[in-house]
């Protein structure tokens, strides 16, 4: 089970430091995969890419905003990436692989 709070959500963008969530959610650990049929052990939270800036941000009311944000589900290695060498490295692996809030359950691990 994975809790995220607001402060460690940041509402991040994915273009710099701070760009995902800090905390990566795993499957244990170390992280194994969440079924058999399926190689992913954890997620990251991030801004959804596929959609328009303005898109990302829903305004309620009384300057109260909700940000739309994506679960990229992580290979073990992946996962690895991310907590041995930080949020930058693990950019540099999504964008790579063109990881966007778009999931294929069969995509090859970019670690």
């Amino acid at each position: 089970m994975c809790t995220f709070s607001k402060p460690s959500l940041g509402f991040p963008t994915r273009t710099g430091p701070g760009s995902a969530n800090d905390t990566p959610c795993r499957n244990g650990d170390p992280a194994q995969p969440y079924a058999a049929d399926t190689p992913f052990a954890g997620v990251v939270v991030a801004p959804m890419l596929r959609v328009m800036p303005e898109a990302r941000t829903i305004d309620v009311h009384d300057g109260v905003s909700i940000a739309l944000l994506e679960l990229i589900p992580l290979h073990p290695a992946e996962l690895a990436v991310k907590i041995d060498s930080g949020v930058d490295a693990l950019i540099g692996v999504l964008d790579r692989g063109r990881i966007t809030e778009l999931l294929d359950p069969h995509r090859p691990s970019y670690a």
